[in-house]
């Protein structure tokens, strides 16, 4: 019997099916098998579909003639605003008024 690297050995491999038993129990196991083998069969497609070459529907499409479109409108600066006239001097910026406890001296 040759021994491979990081295989189980019988009794180890007794030993893991006897906890997998208990585990999930006589009923689902059936279940759990056609459900990894399911899986095991989409994987080993999905690989071969993988390898098969590429279609593409380039081929089918008609070339277009592709000018760039350039509008009147974007190629003019646009003007700001006018700013609104405010008549007189800049108002001031108001700040808190002292009131008379504030300003009293303490003796």
């Amino acid at each position: 019997m040759v021994l491979l690297f990081g295989m189980p050995n019988m009794g180890e491999m007794i030993f893991l099916v006897v906890i997998i038993l208990l585990l999930f129990g006589g009923k689902k196991l059936p279940e759990l098998a056609r459900g990894l083998g399911a899986g095991i069969h989409e994987f080993r497609r999905g690989m071969n579909q993988g390898n098969e070459p590429v279609q593409t529907t380039q081929e089918h499409i008609p070339e277009r003639d592709i000018t760039p479109v350039q509008r009147e409108e974007s190629r003019k600066p646009r003007s700001l605003p006018e700013p609104k006239a405010r008549g007189g001097r800049p108002s001031a910026r108001k700040t808190a008024t002292r009131t008379k406890s504030a300003t009293k001296k303490k003796k």
